[in-house]
């Protein structure tokens, strides 16, 4: 099975045409990781931050928490792309 594309989520079983998706089939997305937004009928699809990004973010945060005193940070969500898994998890 070929690998699937970072960002690439399945289209479901009905997709309207760009430009003309609703709330109504916004809500027939799966829950896969992905998270899906709709913007003037326009569907955005966006795979969940990976661990370079979360690692970025987490260093950013802890410098801040360390100057304030403030304890440990922990971030989530972070996408893992699992063997044999078509979507990152």
């Amino acid at each position: 099975m070929p690998q699937k594309k970072r960002g690439y989520a399945p289209a479901p079983r009905y997709a309207p045409l760009q430009g003309n998706w609703t709330y109504r089939d916004w809500l027939g997305l799966p829950d896969n990781g992905y998270k899906y937004e709709v913007i003037n009928g326009v569907l955005f699809t966006m795979p969940p931050p990976g661990t370079g990004h979360q690692r970025s973010l987490v260093k950013l945060l802890q410098m801040f928490a360390d100057q304030h005193d403030l304890g440990e940070i922990i971030v989530a969500p972070c996408g893992v792309r699992l063997p044999n898994q078509p979507v990152p998890v």
